[in-house]
C-alpha cells in the first residue's frame, strides 16, 4: 500500500508548494527548524536501533549479527513495527525537499516508494508464520548505522562533515552485504522465509545497490570535474 501511495503524496506536495511562499524569510526558516528537528530525531532513533541490535547480539550464544545467518532474531515484534513506521517518518525528508523547490532524484523516489516493502518483507510485519527472515537483524542493523551518520550529517553537517563521502560508500556496503545474506540465507535452506520472499527481498536491495552505485559514480564524476575546474582557475589566476 505505502508503495501505492508514495506517488499521490508526492502529487500532494507539489500541489501544496505552489501554495506556499517559501521565499518569505519566516517560512523559510520554520520549515528549516522543523527539518532540523527531523533529522536530529531519526539521527538518534537510528543511533538507538544500533545499540538495541548491538545488545541483542552481545546476549545471544548464534546471532545474525555474529554472521550466523540462521539464527533466529530476537527482535520483538514492537521494534520490528517500529522500524517499519520509521520508513513512513523518513517519507518526511521528500517533503522538505519539494517544499524547499528542490528536485526529487530517482534513487530518492524509488528508494522512499519502496523502503517499506522491503521492510516488510524481511520482518514479515503482518505477523503469522513464518517470522522475521534470517536478513532481518543484518538489514536493520546495517540500515540504522547508515542512517545515524546520514542524518546527523543533515542535522550537524560540521560534525558530520568527515563522514560525508563515507555515507554512500556506507550505504553501498549495507546493500552488498544484503544482497549476499539474501543468496546465503537461500543456499542454506534458512527458515523464516519462502522462495517469492527472497525474490522480493534480492530485487529491491539488489535495485538499491545498483542506484546508489549510479549515484556514487555520478557524484565521484563530478567531485572530480568540480577538483579539475578550480585547479585550472587557480593555474590561470596565477599566470596572470
Amino acid at each position: 500500500a505505502p508503495a501505492v501511495a508514495y506517488p499521490s503524496y508526492v502529487a500532494v506536495l507539489r500541489r501544496l508548494r505552489r501554495g506556499l511562499d517559501v521565499d518569505d524569510a519566516t517560512v523559510r526558516a520554520r520549515i528549516a527548524r522543523w527539518r532540523w528537528r527531523h533529522n536530529l530525531g531519526l539521527a538518534l532513533y537510528s543511533c538507538g536501533v544500533v545499540a538495541y541490535l548491538a545488545t541483542l547480539a552481545a546476549t545471544q550464544t548464534a546471532a545474525p549479527l555474529f554472521f550466523d545467518c540462521c539464527a533466529d532474531s530476537n527482535q520483538s515484534r514492537a521494534a520490528l513495527s517500529i522500524w517499519y513506521a520509521s520508513k513512513l517518518w523518513e517519507w518526511l525528508d521528500t517533503a522538505f525537499l519539494v517544499l524547499a523547490d528542490k528536485p526529487v532524484s530517482r534513487l530518492h523516489y524509488r528508494h522512499h516508494q519502496t523502503t517499506c516493502a522491503a521492510c516488510a518483507l524481511t520482518s514479515n510485519i503482518g505477523g503469522g508464520t513464518p517470522g522475521p527472515t534470517p536478513i532481518v537483524d543484518v538489514a536493520t542493523f546495517l540500515n540504522a548505522f547508515a542512517h545515524t551518520l546520514m542524518y546527523g550529517y543533515y542535522a550537524a553537517p560540521a560534525l558530520f562533515k568527515p563522514f560525508r563521502r563515507w555515507i554512500t560508500r556506507i550505504q553501498i556496503i549495507q546493500h552488498a552485504t544484503v544482497v549476499s545474506w539474501i543468496f546465503r540465507a537461500f543456499y542454506r535452506r534458512c527458515t523464516g522465509s519462502n522462495f517469492y520472499g527472497y525474490v522480493g527481498e534480492l530485487a529491491l536491495y539488489g535495485m538499491y545497490l545498483v542506484e546508489f552505485l549510479v549515484f556514487y559514480a555520478k557524484d565521484t564524476k563530478s567531485a572530480t570535474a568540480r577538483s579539475t575546474s578550480e585547479v585550472a582557475a587557480s593555474t590561470k589566476k596565477k599566470d596572470h
